[in-house]
């Protein structure tokens, strides 16, 4: 994020018009990237301050249009600015604002981190500033599909990379949104974190998210049932696989697929049901075409049913198309 806070400001840098209204506080600070010396109006979260652009707000913005109407006679002028008093974190506000006045820091942005895209998601839906509520949105849907096929193909399209915005931050905020449609791949997600993790939670700089103790049983229990489904399902082509019957050499091809099993595993802390981390190259280089192609076939039915399987493994809904939830 790397917002620098700098410039404190003293009392009698703050102007007043004698009209009733909040006091600014003591030690209040410039936001210095979100200080435009030629902007009109300053913002103040929390003891920060943004000075910004009045007309850009009113125009994204049909809240920011109602509260700067009314906010035409303030206490507090700041070089000429009136000042108006918000009730959002100065933390998220910021976000907030440098995705609303600098593309690059989050609509064009390679990797996004969960505290910018959750204060875009919440601020961008309270202010109604449609186009970024919507990127934010995407992001999510993206990251958390809805079918199997959106999931094989979803690192070509990740906003973010997952130690970036792990899912045991997300799902609080899916929650909040009621994006009940992706809430299945999230906890999906959660319960194939290390246990240490659905346990005590995951740490982002100077923030910290826990699963609540329901969702943590939800888990424990999912992850035992994936790790079971892997085991006896998705890796069974390693066992055995029907149409064999052309193998080219069973000897080559037995002494592969046991290779295979060896060679490709799990981390010892984290569990992927899904197997993303097959070598599938290395292993056509170990078996005939004839079972590296029924190979693929099992392995590709057998994710797909679990696939179908994940909304009941957590207690909910069947699987829903993905789409953006409406403003409340």
């Amino acid at each position: 994020m790397n917002l620098e806070l700098t410039q404190n400001l003293h009392w009698s840098d703050v102007e007043t018009t004698g009209e009733p209204s909040p006091q600014p506080s003591p030690g209040l600070h410039r936001v210095q990237d979100l200080w435009f010396d030629n902007g009109t109006i300053v913002l103040q979260a929390e003891s920060s301050l943004f000075r910004v652009y009045k007309s850009i707000l009113t125009i994204r913005s049909s809240v920011f249009r109602s509260i700067l109407s009314e906010s035409k006679q303030q206490a507090a002028v700041i070089e000429g600015c009136p000042v108006v008093y918000l009730d959002d974190s100065a933390d998220e506000l910021a976000c907030f604002l440098k995705a609303f006045y600098q593309p690059e820091f989050f609509e064009t942005a390679e990797e996004i981190e969960f505290p910018v895209l959750a204060a875009v998601l919440r601020l961008g839906t309270k202010y109604n500033v449609k186009g970024l509520r919507q990127i934010a949105l995407s992001h999510l849907l993206n990251a958390y599909p809805t079918t199997i096929d959106a999931w094989d193909s979803r690192n070509t399209t990740l906003p973010f990379a997952p130690e970036m915005c792990p899912p045991i931050a997300v799902v609080q905020l899916v929650r909040e949104f009621e994006m009940t449609n992706i809430l299945p791949t999230v906890m999906f997600c959660c319960s194939t974190r290390s246990l240490k993790d659905i346990l005590d939670g995951v740490r982002l700089k100077d923030l910290h998210f826990n699963l609540n103790p329901v969702d943590q049983r939800t888990c424990l229990i999912a992850r035992q049932t994936l790790i079971t489904a892997k085991r006896r399902n998705i890796s069974s082509f390693l066992n055995a696989v029907d149409g064999m019957s052309t193998c080219g050499n069973r000897a080559v091809c037995n002494t592969g697929r046991l290779r295979a099993v060896f060679t490709n595993h799990d981390d010892v802390d984290g569990c992927d049901p899904l197997w993303e981390s097959f070598d599938w190259d290395e292993y056509a280089q170990s078996v005939c075409t004839t079972c590296l192609a029924a190979s693929k076939n099992s392995f590709n039915n057998a994710k797909s049913a679990l696939w179908a399987e994940i909304p009941a493994l957590f207690n909910l809904p069947k699987w829903t198309p993905s789409k953006l939830p409406s403003p409340k």
